[in-house]
């Protein structure tokens, strides 16, 4: 029977890829009826190609032998618009040379890769094409981009890529003295770049080191895929399949060999491979199916720990992941790369692991794990992970032969939850001990229970630390992070992760409080850490840069700076650790630092927060409630979307309550928030009854170390707004001393002196208003860009008051000032400017110019989008009316003042000044 012609195919590329001599005698064992057909195909291929084996037996023999250095007369050769070099290294089907261009003044510098002679009939030019084409659609900064191809007039066919000055990942791994979580990093992000071939329906088919470079600042960069086939081509024959040469036999897959179906499960193969010889330092020999544990005994030097060290780091996690990458069967391999990438991360989150036999033991240990960074709402959570872990682990069957990690720490587990310490327990029922004696009880028995397991040891540490920090119990904390550190640096050395997680622990701690100098020192220690311990392109550099982000900054320089690291944060957290909470902080961060210029671009910066919070493996719920929720109200208020405003806020109170419970202050601050902005759009009524539900869970000797100031600044900045500023002045005056008290949160206290300056003004304490009011807006003009709208509610305030007191120059410009500094937004300081002007223009007896200002004013606040109090159209109104009655316009003036008292009536309490003030203009009117 004739053989299929996909057989034949195959043959005639086999017998093309053979030396002439060697071709003869393979043809003499082919089958009779195969061989005719097969000698009619290579003569035709021979007369096809003639021309072009011609021209590129003239371009090698300017080039030189394979084996000898490249002659100086290839130099200046020209190839298409490229003129080539020195010679970088050849394969298979192909050399590379070093290669340059120059266009319009400027050089650029290529690897460009020509094909061998021999190999180029109509059919491996068409794979040419397809190759370049394959190329053209790889986009990811962790491959080498393709620059450039075609046929030169001699037709020899060229592909121009980006020359990447790296060496192979092992070498790299090896100089660098990566310890074994940075080579982990290091490597998802090779399957990173290989996952998106993949989703290119590209396969590599020759993944080994030299393929994949490391650049000095630890980029990693994907070469040649010059082998890779499309796996949507046309003729899935063709595609299908590989050729023996089209692979490197120690990396190459089982269905490589024998010539079976290529997938992205074959790339997932040499992966496995790859990464094996990248922890161990030593390459597996094919068919070698041992355990990476089992050949830690003969670990290179080059690898990240001690033989006994590395076998106990490599038992388990990483064991089972390349186990089921290099699987001889594809199906029961990853999927594909990016699989194999998400399962690397999980296990670097301490997250459970899909290669790892599926067990409540296993699942619980990891849950306990990847808690050491910080437990949000403490004792809950504490409450959950004990309970979790103690009825999955008391229930499980303990399997012969299981690790003495897991069964000690079962045993110390179940020992907790049993609450079995005679000091804490003895007295009270099972089920009454609380999660903070839980934790007293068994924190001092990790040192000795794990004494010769240094790894659980910090680990454990590391939780309990976290969780005592949440508790706020700082003694404590800082005693078990000292013996987590400490105990690191002993058994793994100073680049060890913990160590730097601690000193990124301490300088968010020292942010927190403020104390930005003690921050500024951490970050400076871990800044070396990071970089020596390899993990630049981690979450921990990631953290560094978003802490570093969020210290207070009075200069512009340090303003653009901080930004810079802002930038870096979010673009390295969305690269390599998208679910991290840190992430969401930092979107948080960008939203906050847009508010002020682009509240569109901060609502959208707000609402990528939101949904990598929902996506996080270790959701926050405090910041969602203290920061992106808030801000989201803010910038949704400032853009006229009032409706939208309130329900962020809603959300964020509730959120809170259901978080810390409505007694605890953190939970007072959202709430507040939301009475303040009620109250600002006028439904005084139900403002109160929010303010009035809150102030009865606040204690009377409210505690200013604790966020509650907040609350009783936006209540007390209620107060003062509906005419009860002398009730309001006390609270301010509070309010300020806990600002004063916590150095360093300067945006707050120079917020509060204006509100606090309003409110003297209005009891007739002038000395006192003028150095707030005053006080607040140098800070302003010091620290705030010109436009910003802080500082122009400052400026009309500081203009208003001058404008009182008869300085009325002044007080214009003021005035004048802000509506120069309004391009184009309708605030609603515009409106109160022109209004300004209306009154100075009364003053002057510009009664003409005074209505045109006045009219202004009040055609500006109908227009005003943005955060205002509904009470600043009374205010303007009544200066239109009396614009209205000096020019003679009795009725409209009537009707402006009388739509002023109804307004203030709804809005403020009976005597308020605004009343007083509509009232007496009505009467000046009949």
């Amino acid at each position: 029977m004739t053989e299929p012609l996909p057989n034949l195919r195959e043959l005639f590329e086999h017998a093309l890829a053979l030396a002439p001599d060697e071709r003869t005698a393979w043809l003499a064992d082919c089958p009779a009826e195969a061989r005719t057909t097969l000698e009619r195909m290579l003569a035709a291929d021979a007369a096809q190609d003639a021309p072009l084996d011609a021209a590129f037996e003239d371009l090698l023999g300017r080039v030189g032998d394979a084996d000898a250095e490249v002659p100086i007369a290839v130099h200046g050769a020209t190839i298409g618009p490229f003129v080539l070099g020195e010679r970088l290294g050849e394969g298979g089907s192909s050399i590379v040379f070093r290669a340059t261009r120059e266009q319009a003044g400027v050089q650029q510098v290529v690897a460009l890769k020509l094909l061998r002679r021999g190999i180029y009939t109509a059919d491996e030019q068409r794979r040419f094409r397809s190759e370049r084409r394959a190329l053209a659609q790889l986009r990811h900064p962790g491959i080498a981009r393709l620059i450039e191809g075609g046929v030169t007039e001699a037709g020899v066919p060229y592909i121009a890529l980006e020359l990447v000055d790296g060496v192979p990942i092992t070498d790299y791994a090896r100089t660098r003295r990566l310890d074994l979580r940075a080579r982990v990093q290091l490597f998802v992000a090779v399957c990173r770049a290989v996952e998106a071939a993949h989703r290119a329906l590209i396969v590599h088919r020759d993944l080994k080191p030299s393929n994949v470079l490391v650049t000095d600042d630890g980029e990693v960069k994907l070469l040649d895929f010059g082998i890779a086939k499309l796996l949507d081509a046309d003729d899935p024959r063709d595609t299908t399949r590989t050729h023996a040469i089209a692979m490197t036999p120690a990396y190459a897959a089982p269905e490589q060999f024998r010539q079976g179906l290529v997938t992205a499960a074959t790339d997932v193969y040499a992966l496995g491979v790859l990464f094996g010889e990248l922890l161990t330092g030593r390459r597996r020999e094919p068919g070698d199916t041992r355990t990476l544990s089992a050949q830690a005994h003969a670990a290179a030097t080059d690898a990240p720990l001690a033989p006994v060290a590395l076998r106990r780091a490599l038992r388990g996690d990483l064991d089972n992941i390349v186990l089921r990458a290099i699987d001889a069967e594809p199906e029961r391999r990853y999927a594909g790369a990016g699989a194999l990438a998400d399962d690397l991360q999980r296990h670097l989150d301490g997250q459970p692991v899909l290669a790892h036999p599926p067990s409540r033991r296993y699942r619980a240990g990891k849950f306990v794990a990847r808690h050491r960074g910080g437990v949000a709402a403490a004792t809950a959570v504490l409450v959950a992970i004990v309970a979790v872990l103690g009825v999955a682990l008391w229930q499980a069957d303990v399997a012969r032969g299981q690790a003495r990690r897991a069964a000690t720490i079962k045993d110390f587990l179940i020992d907790m939850f049993r609450a079995s310490d005679p000091r804490v327990a003895q007295d009270k029922p099972r089920g009454q001990v609380s999660a903070r004696e839980l934790l007293d009880a068994t924190a001092p028995r990790i040192a000795r229970e794990f004494g010769d397991d240094a790894q659980t040891q910090v680990e454990l540490l590391g939780v309990a630390a976290s969780i005592y920090r949440e508790l706020g119990d700082d003694a404590r904390y800082r005693s078990l992070h000292e013996q987590q550190v400490e105990l690191a640096r002993r058994a793994f050395g100073d680049a060890h992760p913990a160590i730097v997680d601690g000193l990124l622990d301490d300088a968010q701690h020292a942010s927190d409080r403020n104390d930005y100098a003690a921050s500024r020192r951490l970050l400076e220690q871990a800044d070396p850490l990071i970089h020596r311990a390899g993990l630049d392109r981690a979450v921990q550099r990631a953290r560094w840069w978003g802490i570093r982000a969020g210290l207070f900054n009075t200069s512009a320089a340090e303003r653009e700076e901080s930004q810079t690291a802002l930038d870096n944060a979010i673009t390295l957290y969305a690269r390599v650790a998208p679910t991290d909470p840190g992430y969401v902080h930092v979107l948080g961060m960008l939203g906050f630092r847009r508010a002020g210029d682009d509240p569109r671009a901060a609502e959208q910066a707000y609402l990528r927060a939101i949904d990598a919070a929902a996506a996080s493996h270790r959701r926050d719920d405090r910041e969602l409630q203290q920061l992106i929720l808030p801000g989201l109200a803010a910038v949704r208020e400032d853009q006229g979307d009032y409706a939208g405003a309130e329900h962020a806020y809603e959300q964020s109170a509730e959120l809170a309550r259901r978080t810390y419970g409505e007694e605890h202050s953190t939970a007072w601050v959202p709430a507040a928030q939301h009475a303040w902005m009620v109250h600002r759009q006028g439904d005084r009524e139900r403002a109160h009854a929010l303010f009035d539900h809150l102030l009865a869970l606040i204690p009377a000797d409210w505690d200013t170390d604790s966020y509650d100031e907040y609350a009783r600044e936006f209540y007390a900045s209620c107060l003062a707004a509906e005419g009860r500023a002398a009730e309001a002045i006390p609270l301010l005056e509070a309010a300020q001393r806990a600002y004063v008290a916590r150095p360093g949160v300067d945006y707050e206290l120079r917020r509060n002196r204006l509100i606090l300056g309003d409110a003297y003004d209005r009891v007739g304490r002038f000395d006192d208003a003028r150095a707030m009011i005053k006080a607040s807006l140098d800070e302003r003009i010091e620290k705030e860009s010109a436009d910003a709208r802080t500082l122009l509610d400052a400026r009309e305030r500081w203009g208003r008051f001058l404008l009182e007191r008869g300085e009325r120059d002044a007080a214009e410009r003021e005035f004048r000032e802000v509506l120069a500094q309004q391009h184009g937004r309708a605030l609603v300081t515009g409106a109160l400017a022109e209004g300004g002007l209306a009154r100075l223009a009364l003053a002057r007896g510009d009664d003409a110019g005074a209505l045109a200002a006045s009219t202004r004013a009040a055609d500006a606040f109908e227009h005003v989008l943005g955060r205002r109090d509904v009470r600043s159209g009374p205010y303007l109104w009544l200066v239109h009316a009396e614009a209205l009655r000096r020019r003679g316009d009795r009725a409209g003036a009537r009707g402006w003042a009388e739509r002023a008292l109804e307004a203030s009536r709804r809005y403020d309490v009976a005597g308020a000044a605004s009343i007083i003030a509509a009232e007496a203009a009505l009467r000046a009117i009949e």
